[in-house]
C-alpha cells in the first residue's frame, strides 16, 4: 500500500532529481506523542515550514513533500519525518524553472540546531 501511494505521488511530480532530508524527533519527546497521537499530524507541516524558511532567506521556492514514519504502531521506537525536496524549483522574481542543489544552497547537509 505504501509503495503504491509513493508511486502515485511520484507520477504527479516533474521528472527530476530529489534531495532526501530526514527530521528525527529527539527520543526525549516521543512520550508526548504516545499520549497525544494528534500531535503527529503537525510534524510534516513543521518539517516543510523549516525548509521553506531556509529557502525564503535564499530567495528560493522549493517543491516539498513529506512522509511521517513512526516505525509501526509503537510510537516509542522512533518518530521521524522524511522530506523530499525537488532539485528544481522557482526562484522568487524569476518565472522560469531552475535547478537547485538545496543541500549546498541552504546548508541542509549539516544538522539544524
Amino acid at each position: 500500500m505504501t509503495d503504491q501511494w509513493i508511486a502515485t505521488q511520484k507520477a504527479l511530480l516533474p521528472a527530476t532529481e530529489w534531495q532526501h532530508i530526514t527530521f528525527t524527533m529527539p527520543g526525549e519527546l516521543w512520550v508526548f506523542f504516545l499520549f497525544n497521537r494528534k500531535l503527529l499530524g503537525s510534524l510534516s507541516l513543521i518539517a516543510a515550514k523549516n525548509i521553506q524558511t531556509f529557502a525564503k532567506d535564499k530567495g528560493l521556492l522549493p517543491v516539498i513533500f513529506t512522509a511521517l514514519h513512526t516505525f509501526g504502531l509503537d510510537p516509542l521506537k522512533c518518530i521521524l519525518c522524511n522530506s523530499k525536496i525537488l532539485f528544481a524549483g522557482i526562484t522568487h522574481g524569476k518565472p522560469q524553472w531552475e535547478l537547485h542543489q538545496y543541500a549546498k544552497e541552504l546548508d541542509l547537509a549539516k544538522p539544524i540546531p
